[in-house]
């Protein structure tokens, strides 16, 4: 196993997520696990879909359900050091670059988690599935170092708690 993340809240572990270099298939074996909030807040009106329509690069011995529709679309949320994360690309490579200048660096990754609106996610095994790609050592721990990041800054962007209290004030102007 090269990489292993482990997300809590307070304590409390809401998911678990694995990922190791398989030489037998040549990519990465995935191994996630989530607390039922998680598959909750994607589960919406229980429709699902292959995830094959959407890209080729997961397998598994299952067929893989992904659910729709996405309530968050695009790239969204900003981890620190510029990391982006992203729920839209399903059956895609667990990272990308986003698109950046002629001639200039790659900007920050964009991380795709979009193996969170896997059906059966939060069941009692978890999930397993192939992703197809070529990653160094170095290139899987940075991989892991970037989804435990953007697991985190998804919980605490849409399913962590809030409490806001407004106070509003009136004063009294005079001439």
């Amino acid at each position: 196993m090269v990489g292993d993340t482990i997300l809590t809240k307070t304590g409390d572990t809401v998911g678990m997520f694995k990922i190791s270099r398989a030489s037998k298939d040549h990519g990465l074996l995935v191994m996630v696990k989530m607390d039922p909030v998680i598959e909750d807040f994607f589960r919406g009106g229980g429709e699902t879909s292959s995830v094959r329509v959407h890209g080729r690069d997961w397998h598994s011995e299952e067929d893989l359900r992904i659910y729709e529709p996405n309530p968050l679309r695009g790239v969204i949320g900003k981890v620190g050091g510029g990391i982006q994360y992203t729920l839209d690309r399903p059956g895609r490579p667990l990272t990308a670059d986003p698109d950046y200048e002629e001639g200039g660096p790659p900007q920050h990754p964009v991380v795709n988690l979009s193996f969170l609106r896997l059906a059966g996610i939060s069941g009692d095994q978890g999930l397993r599935f192939h992703v197809k790609t070529v990653l160094s050592t170095d290139g899987v721990l940075a991989l892991s170092k970037h989804l435990r990041a953007g697991l985190r800054q998804f919980y605490l962007d849409y399913i962590a708690g809030v409490e806001v209290s407004v106070e509003m004030v009136t004063q009294e102007y005079r001439r």
